[in-house]
């Protein structure tokens, strides 16, 4: 937590320790906490199990606060609410839902007011993170006051402006890479390969998205490769370039098995 997040390199790619990534920091530790909360929801785990599940679920998404990184913080969330969402089956079972949720926030709140007073860095790392929510904001509103929000958005000009060199048959050695993996397929490989690749993407997705709500048909741990394949998508649509997104190549292709295998 006492490292500088700031820079712009990425994890193992050279550049000294002080300087690690705040978006790939972000990026392994939300993918662990998938891992660890698709581990924890299952109902062979032993009880003492969990809490020391718990415990390291929390230390996940302390780091990921500490990155400032809004996109993972926001990813996070979405697909947590959207796994419970989809095992509603009763007013009853949206009554539990809050109540479960209130409990963990309270749980999470004293957690974090507990450990922030030992570790003074972890409320230095949450007011910048808050910050870069309100800069964020602030962009919306007034169209500036956030330097990352408008430098993708110089990137996605230069994306257009600069379309005819690359729309046939892409380009090599681009840089920087888009900030958008639609932008980057297209400028990597040009509309004929690249189109075919995106609607590969869409279909794993659209899949995905079906096996969720489908769990008379589906084994459990297919869940987690849906958690790590939307997540890493969503983060994809701002951060992560081909290349450091391993993940939603590996959980793309255990979708893509688990359909080959359900034809047999």
């Amino acid at each position: 937590m006492s490292l500088d997040t700031g820079g712009g390199g990425r994890i193992g790619g050279g550049e000294v320790d002080d300087g690690i990534n705040a978006v790939g920091l972000a990026y392994v530790n939300a993918n662990l906490f998938f891992i660890l909360f698709f581990i924890i929801n299952q109902k062979y785990v032993k009880k003492v199990v969990k809490y020391i599940l718990f415990l390291a679920i929390l230390a996940c998404l302390i780091i990921v606060v500490s990155s400032g990184s809004r996109g993972a913080l926001i990813f996070t969330a979405f697909i947590v609410t959207l796994k419970y969402f989809s095992e509603i089956k009763s007013v009853l079972s949206v009554f539990s839902l809050f109540s479960k949720s209130i409990l963990i926030l309270i749980v999470v709140v004293s957690f974090y007011f507990f450990v922030s007073d030992y570790f003074p860095v972890l409320e230095q790392k949450v007011n910048a993170t808050s910050k870069r929510f309100e800069s964020m904001f602030a962009v919306v509103q007034t169209g500036s006051g956030d330097e990352s929000v408008l430098e993708r958005e110089k990137m996605y000009d230069s994306f257009y402006d600069n379309l005819d060199d690359f729309i046939i048959l892409g380009k090599s050695e681009y840089k920087p890479y888009p900030h958008n993996i639609f932008m980057e397929v297209i400028t990597r490989w040009g509309a004929i390969l690249g189109i075919p690749f995106i609607f590969f993407l869409i279909k794993g997705l659209f899949e995905s998205f079906k096996m969720l709500f489908d769990k008379k048909k589906n084994h459990p741990f297919y869940s987690l490769f849906i958690y790590c394949l939307f997540y890493c998508f969503l983060q994809s649509l701002s951060s992560l370039s081909l290349e450091m997104n391993r993940i939603l190549w590996l959980s793309l292709g255990g979708i893509y098995g688990i359909l080959l295998n359900k034809k047999k």
